[in-house]
């Protein structure tokens, strides 16, 4: 039990790195895959495992998330696919586990101690099946590939609203041919926003976008913060278009599609901030030499079919240390005309 309590807290904190891309299933169906950061979460528990056993467990989950957009009665089939990278047989404990979003706004999810009831009687309507098969846990030999179906069977009276649950394949590893090895534990998961019931126009707001005020130099960082007051998770799209004092644009930064849960706010970065601030997702423009006013604004579209929403802010750029050195240059070009002009004049 405990090395499944370090596992959920080890996938709240990688589950970001997932959530910024998406696997879409509408009605049991793939509609669309869109993949912008790691499709994996690879991690290693126990402090006292020995580091050549650790790297020895590899597992990959494929799709990384799964969305699905369903209405009750209904039967929903979605494959998933795991592979066993390292060179041993590992064998995976199959769970279901409730989150939620994290109060830091940058996709961190929370495992809760205890599911909810109505997340247990859901769970009660989950299967892992490889062909006709339920299993409870799998076995793969070294550098094995298998495919399996996550089957959720929704009754017409199931209470019509959003779940976000993990699928998580947990293991703990021995090698009986080693009497001197320590167990090596970890585990992988898929996580699935389940969304059940008919949806409204989405409703929400641009909470922050700001800019350092005043800078030197570039790269500038944006924060960009949506605010999601749905009853249902969004999957944002969007950019952020930089014009110089003349209205002219001369940037656009584009905006990882994210996920944002229901009645949360959450950071959005670009490719090129999520990697430089992951912990606090930036949108980053990266343009060294700047010297004037600019003005940034966000355009955030809160579905495929709108509404889009706008946020404008300003800054101004000095390279202080550029002028400096050139009122140097200046000075120091001075200081010798005139010492050689009244060199000139005294001879």
């Amino acid at each position: 039990m405990n090395h499944e309590l370090r596992i959920m807290n080890i996938l709240a904190r990688g589950a970001r790195k997932i959530f910024a891309g998406t696997a879409f299933c509408r009605q049991a169906e793939f509609k669309k895959i869109l993949l912008a950061t790691s499709a994996l979460i690879l991690f290693v528990l126990l402090a006292s495992v020995p580091k050549a056993n650790a790297q020895n467990f590899s597992v990959g989950a494929f799709p990384p998330v799964i969305q699905v957009d369903a209405k009750p009665p209904s039967n929903i089939r979605v494959p998933i696919t795991i592979q066993n990278y390292s060179d041993k047989t590992i064998t995976l404990k199959i769970n279901f586990k409730q989150f939620r979003s994290s109060e830091k706004g940058n996709g961190e999810v929370v495992y809760p101690a205890k599911n909810d009831p109505s997340y247990e009687f859901l769970f009660s309507k989950l299967q892992v099946r490889e062909g006709d098969v339920k299993r409870g846990q799998i076995i793969l030999s070294p550098k094995q590939k298998k495919n399996f179906t996550f089957q959720a069977l929704i009754p017409r009276d199931f209470e019509p609203k959003d779940y976000y649950f993990s699928i998580l394949f947990a293991s703990e590893v021995n090698d009986p041919r080693d009497k001197t090895q320590s167990a090596a534990a970890g585990g992988i998961a898929t996580n699935v926003l389940l969304s059940l019931g008919e949806k409204k126009s989405p409703n929400g707001k641009i909470s922050e976008f700001s800019a350092p005020f005043f800078v030197t130099s570039g790269p500038i960082p944006f924060s960009v913060k949506v605010q999601n007051d749905n009853s249902y998770f969004i999957t944002t799209e969007g950019n952020v278009i930089i014009k110089n004092i003349f209205g002219q644009p001369i940037g656009k930064l584009d905006l990882i599609p994210t996920n944002i849960l229901t009645q949360t706010s959450r950071f959005i970065p670009n490719n090129e901030g999520l990697r430089e601030f992951f912990d606090s997702p930036k949108a980053l423009w990266n343009e060294n030499f700047l010297l004037g006013v600019y003005t940034a604004e966000a355009s955030i579209s809160l579905s495929d079919q709108g509404p889009i929403l706008k946020k404008k802010t300003t800054f101004i750029a000095v390279p202080i240390e550029i002028i400096a050195g050139f009122l140097i240059a200046i000075f120091i070009l001075t200081v010798i005309y005139k010492r050689v002009k009244r060199k000139i004049e005294s001879d």
